[in-house]
């Protein structure tokens, strides 16, 4: 049975976060996606090591009301990480990370040599 002031909780108020991630791939790129709503940019950290990259970010969220015969405040506070495995064939030294409305965005391009290792294979009936 879920108690009232469970169904005001958002996915934010506990401490295990997992945000949405979309991975995808072109010729040039693998592109990542992470939704992460009501963060800023100042809230998401991304290191590369061993071939993998982190995602980690932190949300606090303080709400003040003032009335006539009351004062409510409430604080939520929310992380993550996220490990992705990098391929080999990612040109690390020009990865680039950009934010925009909630959504985080990744670019890891690929090297020269693995764009030039690509064969197409001619699928015939049988």
């Amino acid at each position: 049975m879920t108690t009232p002031w469970q169904s005001m909780l958002t996915p934010w108020s506990h401490a295990e976060v997992m945000p949405r991630v979309d991975e995808t791939e072109d010729e040039k790129a693998f592109h990542i996606q992470v939704e992460l709503p009501g963060m800023d940019k100042e809230d998401v950290d991304i290191t590369l090591s061993n071939g993998m990259l982190t995602i980690r970010g932190e949300k606090k969220r303080e709400d003040e009301e003032k009335g006539k015969d009351f004062y409510r405040k409430e604080r939520s506070f929310g992380s993550f990480r996220r490990t992705l495995p990098i391929p080999a064939e990612v040109n690390e030294q020009a990865i680039e990370a950009s934010f925009k409305k909630g959504v985080l965005y990744i670019e890891l391009p690929k090297s020269e040599e693995a764009r030039k290792k690509v064969t197409h294979i001619d699928v015939k009936a049988a």
